[in-house]
């Protein structure tokens, strides 16, 4: 369990288990090469990850029930902090790090979809989700847009 807990924690910081090479060559590398996270991103991860274990925690441990409820607006904050880095830090490009961080601030949610089905709250979920495509599309847009400002432009 503690093995697995840790797992995660070094999965948030951007930590990879590397398997070994295969004569294929598609056992350990990844086809298309991907960026390392920015700061930002693990540290945006790594509080999702937390408060997806403060979640789990909030549901056996009474006396943390009160602070773990589903309409706690703290379940959000990874998700603003998202938005904050995907609006304001246009250098960073919207790909596959990106993409898996915003994906991962609906990580606190998640136990209360495991754990009682009846408790995830779906307006609040709903409302992240659109604006996780919003902002989605808004960084697909910039970076075509800019790529092809790139080519068009005289070397």
């Amino acid at each position: 369990m503690f093995k697995l807990i840790f797992y995660w924690l070094g999965w948030s910081l951007g930590w990879v288990v590397r398997a070994p090479a295969t004569s294929s060559g598609f056992g350990g590398e990844d086809l298309v090469p991907t960026r390392q996270r920015n700061t930002f991103e693990a540290f945006i991860r790594i509080f999702s990850t937390g408060l997806f274990f403060a979640a789990i925690c909030g549901h056996f441990i009474d006396s943390l029930a009160p602070l773990m409820k589903q309409d706690a607006y703290w379940f959000a904050l990874p998700a603003m902090l998202w938005a904050y880095q995907t609006i304001f830090r246009p250098e960073t490009p919207m790909d596959s790090a990106a993409i898996s961080t915003g994906l991962w601030c609906f990580g606190p949610y998640l136990p209360f979809f495991l754990m009682n089905i009846t408790l995830t709250p779906l307006y609040s979920l709903m409302a992240q989700m659109g604006g996780f495509v919003a902002l989605l599309t808004y960084g697909l847009v910039r970076d075509i847009r800019k790529e092809s400002k790139d080519e068009n432009s005289p070397q």
